[in-house]
């Protein structure tokens, strides 16, 4: 892959309505937005705490920084894991505390509307920045619209991934990478979930000059504009023409005035 800064992709949905502290139940699962503060952060991560959530050692999550609920930046890479009691998020440099007051999109997926799973990286399926996924669901699929997010507790070892991530086809299958072209690390597990095949509130967001302002590119869709309590995820999608390596790019949709944004800072 090279380092071309052209048009970039994101694949997004937008099937959830009602900026809430508490999950609501919607069309792919339970949803909530997580708001960091003293009495849920501690050291490099920051508590979850829902009762779907709660005591759901195998629950695998969704998560998109949302910048507009309190117009704060977390400037880190970020995963998930479970503490023994409650799911957290986490920063991946093990060393930075985690920024209070940010404001991040949880969906828990249930699966009745799509596929969930995890995928862990191995040596088998590891090829320098990229890690090969292998599912029925996108196998021979280059099309396919879906999401990642890192799960340190995947397995009992705790694999820190200190990189931002997307998702690229390969020709055959689709991969997971590091944007900064660092080698994939072994034993990495991540949290994957594929809406349903042809669902309308799944859709893709390339940036362009005509979109773009500054760090940020405007979406223009039918689920998003002049809806600024939609909650909304997204993944890099690196498709076949760029590469980047900027921060937020992945991870930070906020809401402004009216318009959802997606961060590149």
């Amino acid at each position: 892959m090279k380092h071309l800064f052209l048009k970039t992709t994101l694949v997004a949905f937008a099937a959830l309505s009602g900026l809430t502290a508490s999950a609501q139940s919607g069309y792919f699962g339970n949803f909530f937005t997580h708001t960091t503060s003293p009495s849920n952060i501690s050291a490099n991560w920051s508590a979850l705490s829902d009762p779907t959530l709660d005591g759901n050692t195998s629950a695998k999550l969704i998560v998109t920084q949302n910048w507009g609920s309190n117009g704060n930046y977390a400037d880190f890479k970020f995963g998930t894991w479970y503490n023994g009691t409650n799911w957290a998020l986490y920063n991946e440099d093990n060393l930075t505390p985690f920024a209070d007051s940010t404001a991040w999109n949880v969906l828990v997926p249930n699966g009745s509307n799509g596929t969930v799973f995890s995928h862990t990286s191995s040596t088998a399926n590891i090829s320098g920045n990229w890690t090969t996924i292998s599912n029925p669901a996108l196998d021979g699929n280059p099309n396919a619209i879906f999401f990642i997010t890192h799960n340190w507790s995947g397995n009992d070892n705790g694999v820190y991934n200190d990189h931002n991530t997307g998702i690229w086809y390969t020709g055959t299958n689709w991969a997971i990478y590091n944007e900064d072209l660092s080698a994939f690390p072994d034993s990495a597990v991540y949290d994957v979930f594929i809406p349903s095949s042809g669902n309308a509130n799944a859709f893709k967001h390339t940036n362009t000059s005509a979109n773009t302002s500054g760090n940020y590119s405007i979406i223009d869709n039918v689920l998003t504009n002049g809806q600024p309590n939609r909650i909304i995820f997204a993944t890099h999608n690196w498709g076949k023409t760029v590469h980047i390596t900027t921060t937020q790019l992945v991870f930070g949709i906020p809401v402004l005035h009216g318009l959802f944004l997606t961060k590149i800072v």
